[in-house]
């Protein structure tokens, strides 16, 4: 699992007589959306790596993100399935309407979603609102080797050091030599020590190197 820090400004809008929205890509078109309220968010993506016939890719789990007034408190966050709940339990259900490129390739896209009141809160915190837009994001998206993180790597099978269970380590060390990833040898078996199961997958890892 791979966490990327991410700070962003939402923009949340109701309903009134006019829209002082500009036509950019992430604006709604409803001509009685009108800004409400605007939030700062920080917090991390979790991406896990995952592989398929093409090879290794990063697959988006979820968002992890604390949303706040300018005043600093905490107003909302956003979790599984960019859904938005407020202290007082009152929920939003997401959808993404459109987009555009973020700033640079490590920065998430602008997005504009398409928000419903959920949950048994009729009337709270969020329940006025219709329109999420998400602007001026700050990281979120994992690249390399320009974000050097650390992969934690087992073989999938409780008990078993690198190269004893049927995980593909090669290709994951060839993976993460290619990209400037370091990776961290955790043991989870303590067969017969921790300390002597991590010996075993250094050993295999070297071994690789021939």
């Amino acid at each position: 699992m791979r966490r990327l820090f991410l700070a962003v400004t939402l923009l949340l809008t109701g309903c009134s007589g006019f829209n002082p929205f500009g036509p950019g890509p992430v604006d709604p078109e409803d001509a009685t959306a009108t800004p409400d309220l605007v939030l700062t968010g920080a917090g991390v993506l979790k991406f896990q790596c995952s592989a398929d016939k093409d090879g290794y890719w990063w697959r988006f789990i979820a968002p992890e993100v604390v949303l706040m007034n300018p005043a600093g408190r905490k107003i909302a966050t956003q979790g599984a399935d960019f859904n938005f709940t407020a202290p007082d339990k009152s929920k939003l259900s997401s959808k993404i309407v459109s987009s555009a490129p973020g700033k640079t390739d490590a920065d998430l896209k602008d997005v504009l979603f398409r928000v419903t009141p959920a949950g048994k809160i009729k009337t709270g915190t969020l329940t006025p609102y219709r329109w999420v837009k998400r602007d001026e994001a700050k990281g979120g998206i994992p690249t390399a080797p320009e974000n050097r993180n650390y992969e934690h790597v087992h073989d999938g099978v409780q008990g078993k050091a690198l190269g004893e269970g049927k995980a593909p380590v090669t290709r994951v060390r060839d993976w993460a030599i290619r990209n400037g990833v370091r990776i961290v040898v955790e043991s989870e078996g303590l067969d017969p020590t921790g300390p002597e199961e991590v010996a075993r997958c250094i050993r295999y890892l070297r071994s690789l190197e021939g």
